[in-house]
């Protein structure tokens, strides 16, 4: 269970840009030393714990959603001209619509 958390400026930056620390074991032995236990400790024994979250932000989200919307809707009327048909101009908008959104969902995992 975890009761409390403290964001650590400096492991973010380190988890963000790891070629800066990678061959520097002082780094890794004392800003980690709080986290490794070599001992046995029981259950209730409240100690510290290195959490790895994913912070995402609403705006990168709106905005990667609003793109892929524009575009998709871009493509459509383009092909829907091309084509003289308003059949296919839906057809490639909404099929372009599930492509770039399975593409988003992929790059933002």
């Amino acid at each position: 269970m975890i009761e409390s958390t403290v964001k650590n400026a400096f492991l973010t930056y380190a988890f963000q840009n790891p070629e800066r620390f990678r061959s520097d074991l002082s780094f890794s032995l004392s800003h980690l030393k709080d986290y490794v236990y070599d001992e046995f400790l029981e259950r209730s024994v409240a100690r510290k714990a290195l959490l790895i979250d994913n912070e995402s932000s609403r705006a990168i989200a709106v905005f990667c959603f609003l793109s892929v919307f524009a575009l998709s809707l871009f493509l459509g009327v383009v092909g829907g001209v091309l084509s003289h048909s308003l059949d296919l101009g839906l057809e490639i908008g909404t099929s372009m619509l599930g492509l770039l959104t399975a593409l988003q969902y992929h790059i933002m995992r």
